[in-house]
């Protein structure tokens, strides 16, 4: 079953990369107004310290929600036995 279910992610991976490179090399013409705009100043870049302090602060809080979901259903639902004799 597993390997059916990565087949066709793998299958679906491939094909879109295929799609998507040749979408990009099309043959309309370009925009007048894409050619002489200039390159971004680096205060407004991408890989800048704020954008790397917004994602960090985004995977604490996605990560700390995910851990609180976890820990309040293993005590709702798991009846709050958690590793006790979990080898047995």
């Amino acid at each position: 079953m597993a390997l059916i279910f990565i087949s066709i992610i793998a299958t679906i991976i491939v094909s879109s990369a295929i799609e998507e490179a040749v979408t990009g090399l099309d043959i309309k013409p370009v925009n007048p107004l894409q050619i002489p705009v200039p390159p971004r100043r680096r205060e407004h870049a991408l890989f800048r310290s704020s954008n790397f302090c917004d994602i960090f602060y985004y995977g604490i809080v996605v990560g700390t929600n995910s851990f609180c979901n976890f820990a309040a259903s293993i005590d709702t639902y798991g009846g709050d036995d958690f590793g006790h004799d979990c080898n047995k």
